[in-house]
């Protein structure tokens, strides 16, 4: 009997083929100031800092928490809003010497300081 590793086996030609990755969305820069974010939707605020490293339910509301370092954190509250939710508190707090204008623009994924989502 003949054992064929898989490694061996190819498949046809037209299952190799895989679209074209999505495009990421747009990026905005981040605001100069928290109270800026008020209203925002979660599209907006995937689009400014990606992925929130915290998130989670409380009642009818959503908590996000971003992070950039020890340096600053980013706390949202965001409340139904018609059909999307929407950002009814914001607020940051800092642990160094460090302006709200750059923890915001160290929360931007761009920047390369923020903190990944965990799983």
């Amino acid at each position: 009997m003949a054992l064929l590793a898989p490694a061996c086996v190819s498949a046809p030609p037209s299952a190799e083929r895989t679209s074209a990755p999505a495009a990421p969305p747009p990026q905005r820069p981040p605001p100069a100031a928290t109270q800026d974010l008020i209203g925002a939707s979660a599209e907006d605020l995937f689009a400014m800092f990606g992925r929130p490293a915290l998130r989670r339910r409380d009642g009818p509301a959503e908590v996000w928490l971003y992070v950039a370092g020890v340096e600053c954190r980013l706390d949202l509250i965001l409340f139904p809003d018609s059909d999307e939710p929407r950002v009814a508190h914001a607020a940051w707090r800092r642990a160094a010497r460090v302006s709200e204008r750059t923890c915001l623009h160290r929360l931007d994924p761009g920047s390369g300081q923020g903190l990944p989502a965990r799983g």
